[in-house]
């Protein structure tokens, strides 16, 4: 044999040894620069635990526990946050760490860890995936996709342009994860049709034979796809991270839109009862969906400029983009002729078509706010989207894939031919499942939990959102643009409603002490905690299409750049402009008589002079003088019927 195979593993599975030939020689700085620019991610994972070791060691306070705790979260989430932007290892690998490190750190014990990566919101992202992995196995989706294609054309802009606007709308009514993989399949049958046609690959370190009765080849080289991961192409990633962007903008349409509208509502209900209907579902929306509409397009502008060469024609990007509006009639025609070819939708499709539209309907009236959800119907215990997502799964796996049985109850079929028939699989396998979902993503989204329940348990969140107090005596508009920028800072690095239920709190408290309206710093402060951009783990869209499409956290970081700014700015001018027009400042004039008072009371003892001032005073000093005493003077509160005189 030409290899021999050793501890099962074979020559070809090995690394490589380099050496040197006698009549050359490496410099001792040539030999570092090899080292480092081959090694450089190892060392990293190294490096980047030592270099943060100061953080827990000397932020340390014996007499506060809890103190101690927040730093040593901080330097876990640190360390995570290198490893993710980097890449240093692969992103579950990474998302793993705090089930090792918050136990042996003494942040969290070990069930509380392992808990969060498998909570309820786990259970839906991944019946949402199952879902469109079950519509992904019949030809419904490149069914819609080709019909798509007709209808607007072979213009890769208008399709993304489409699509953006279309998941947009979905998101406004449902969660943002299942709109996403709502539309991860049509996607993905959408870039397969272009890349049948030479139109553009959808990875550019893969090629795939064309498929062919809704199979697909397997790829060639086992080798490359095994030890490399796939590369997916601008056009592929402009595609899917649209359709992240857009459920992410979309859920901030409605209050049932994203969970963190949602956690703004009860928050703002249970801290100021009293105003409660000042914030209701439909005034809500009609604030925040004009600025969705406008980051929404120029989102959809920033992604083309980055991805697609928009306003730069010379461009490899623009170039393979307007390729394929150049053979667009080809392209047509060759379109039209692959949607006959399919013929007349089958059972299959038709069960998978009818199973995704009443996964959207229970989603969306599930408890959609402006009536009774068929949750409330049912019982009164809580029903989340999780129940929608695994409801739908498990009914994909009942209904039959074929309606084959039905020859049983007619005289048409013989003996023999209904002796041989095999029961029809379901609309979905497990062996499909098994395939199709990134099952990675479960760690992915657990550690983004993890991180959440351990910066909540030690403090390190609230640590964060308290360190906001100190900008009272500012302007409000800097106040308000130092809450945005800072909440989405925080949030590209944890679970968004983790940080929504806890700087929201120190917000609604801050406004009081500020004389300001709750909603000035709280509406914007909650649609900015779903802005996460950068971040797989920042928000669950993201962490879909990157374990979907194999996009790298170093695209999505460069592709984020736009949106962030985009968004930071319409989010932080939108309440003091076109927030001032729908909340008045009347609707909360009850909150007065809880607001802290600051009156100081003089009293001058020669010319006895007090300022007008409801509450009682006790004096604590006392300087005399020739003609005069002044008295300082603390307010106390005072009883609902008390009354206090000023003797002259």
């Amino acid at each position: 044999m030409s290899s021999t195979i050793e501890n099962g593993v074979g020559e070809e599975g090995r690394g490589t040894t380099y050496y040197f030939s006698k009549g050359s020689s490496a410099t001792f700085v040539q030999r570092l620069s090899l080292f480092f620019s081959i090694y450089w991610k190892s060392i990293l994972v190294v490096i980047t635990p030592i270099l943060l070791l100061p953080i827990p060691i000397l932020y340390t306070d014996p007499t506060d526990k809890d103190y101690a705790n927040a730093f040593k979260c901080m330097y876990v989430v640190l360390i995570m946050a290198t490893y993710w932007v980097l890449e240093l290892l692969p992103l579950p690998v990474t998302s793993m760490l705090p089930i090792v490190l918050f136990p042996t750190l003494g942040i969290l014990n070990s069930d509380k860890v392992c808990a969060a990566y498998m909570k309820e919101t786990n259970m839906m992202f991944m019946g949402g995936l199952m879902i469109a992995a079950g519509v992904q196995h019949s030809k419904l989706p490149k069914r819609v996709a080709l019909w798509t294609v007709q209808v607007v054309g072979c213009s890769h802009r208008r399709l993304n342009l489409g699509l953006t606007f279309v998941t947009m709308f979905i998101s406004m009514w449902v969660s943002n994860a299942a709109a996403t993989t709502m539309m991860v399949p049509i996607v993905e049958a959408i870039l397969e049709v272009f890349e049948q046609q030479g139109l553009g690959d959808v990875y550019v370190n893969r090629k795939k034979a064309l498929p062919e009765n809704g199979k697909e080849e397997k790829p060639t080289n086992k080798k490359q796809t095994e030890e490399e991961p796939l590369l997916p192409s601008d056009i592929t990633i402009c595609y899917f991270l649209s359709i992240a962007y857009a459920s992410t903008l979309g859920g901030c349409g409605t209050l049932v839109g994203t969970a963190t509208n949602s956690a703004f509502k009860g928050i703002y209900d249970s801290e100021f009862p009293e105003v409660s209907g000042s914030v209701d579902f439909f005034w809500f929306m009609v604030y925040s969906t004009p600025p969705m509409l406008v980051m929404q397009f120029l989102v959809w502008v920033a992604l083309q400029v980055t991805f697609m060469g928009l306003f730069r024609p010379n461009s490899e990007a623009a170039k393979r983009v307007n390729r394929a509006s150049s053979g667009s009639e080809n392209t047509m025609k060759v379109i039209k002729e692959q949607y006959k070819k399919l013929g007349p939708a089958s059972f299959h499709e038709k069960a998978s078509g009818m199973l995704f539209l009443l996964a959207v309907a229970l989603y969306i009236f599930r408890k959609p706010g402006f009536m009774l959800g068929w949750a409330d119907v049912l019982t009164t215990m809580k029903v989340k989207d999780g129940v929608v997502s695994m409801f739908i799964v498990i009914l994909m796996f009942i209904l039959p894939m074929s309606v084959d049985f039905i020859k049983f109850f007619t005289s048409a079929a013989s003996y023999e031919e209904l002796a041989s028939t095999k029961p029809s699989a379901g609309i979905v396998t497990w062996n499909i499942l098994k395939e199709k979902i990134p099952w990675g993503l479960l760690f992915l989204l657990g550690g983004g939990f993890a991180l959440a329940e351990g910066s909540k348990a030690t403090g390190l969140s609230k640590m964060i959102g308290e360190s906001l107090m100190g900008l009272q005596g500012l302007p409000h508009p800097v106040v308000l643009l130092v809450v945005v920028l800072v909440t989405q800072f925080i949030t590209e690095f944890t679970s968004n409603v983790a940080i929504a239920n806890l700087i929201l709190p120190v917000l609604a408290n801050m406004a009081l002490a500020l004389h300001m309206d709750p909603r000035y710093l709280m509406v914007p402060a909650t649609l900015a905690c779903s802005m996460a951009f950068h971040m797989p783990v920042g928000t669950p869209p993201n962490a879909i299409v990157a374990g979907v499409a194999h996009i790298p956290t170093s695209k999505m970081a460069i592709g984020g750049i736009g949106p962030k700014i985009i968004t930071s700015l319409i989010v932080w001018g939108a309440y003091p402009t076109w927030g001032s027009l729908i909340f008045s400042e009347k609707d909360v004039a009850a909150l007065d008589l809880r607001r802290p008072k600051g009156q100081i009371l003089s009293l001058n003892c020669g010319h006895v002079n007090v300022t007008e001032n409801p509450g009682p005073f006790k004096c604590l000093n006392v300087t005399d003088s020739m003609q005069k005493s002044m008295f300082t003077c603390n307010l106390l509160q005072l009883n609902t019927n008390q009354t206090q005189t000023v003797p002259k």
